[in-house]
């Protein structure tokens, strides 16, 4: 997860509001002195989100936002994307090895090239979606268990 602090002010208040409402799986804590933000997946934060929600920013106050979130953002990456733009997206830490033939190994390259899309982040996504795909399904069979009509919906052999 993620996580940074900012100073405990009214336009950094109305942004944590903001934050929530756009990230409902993140969490807020204020304090006297500083506003806590954990997310669990990344965020993606524009000026224009801001404007939109009444909260105008000048740049240097924009700026100033993103250093603070910058310096003080902890298990995540914070990049200016484009002027407007803030992304803060959780650290890859975690390395994973398998071996494949060379064969699904361009194909690979080939689908991610189509995709423009690095190959690491391909497989990243690839397998982040088959995995979910693989809980929803799981969830779904448990469900149908608890309500009884998992035969009827093919779970149960």
């Amino acid at each position: 997860m993620q996580s940074f602090t900012l100073q405990h002010n009214a336009k950094n208040l109305r942004i944590a509001e903001i934050i929530r409402a756009c990230t409902p799986e993140c969490k807020i804590e204020v304090t006297k002195k500083a506003i806590a933000v954990t997310l669990k997946y990344g965020l993606s934060l524009s000026l224009l989100d801001l404007s939109m929600q009444g909260v105008e920013l000048t740049d240097s106050e924009w700026r100033a936002l993103f250093r603070e979130i910058k310096s003080t953002l902890q298990g995540g990456k914070a990049r200016m994307v484009n002027p407007g733009l803030i992304s803060i997206s959780p650290l890859k830490t975690e390395l994973l090895t398998i071996r494949i033939t060379p064969l699904e190994k361009k194909m690979i390259e080939e689908a991610a090239k189509l995709q423009h899309k690095t190959v690491a982040r391909f497989i990243r996504e690839a397998l982040a979606s088959a995995a979910g795909e693989i809980f929803d399904a799981e969830t779904a069979r448990k469900m149908a268990e608890k309500t009884g009509n998992a035969e009827e919906r093919g779970y149960v052999a």
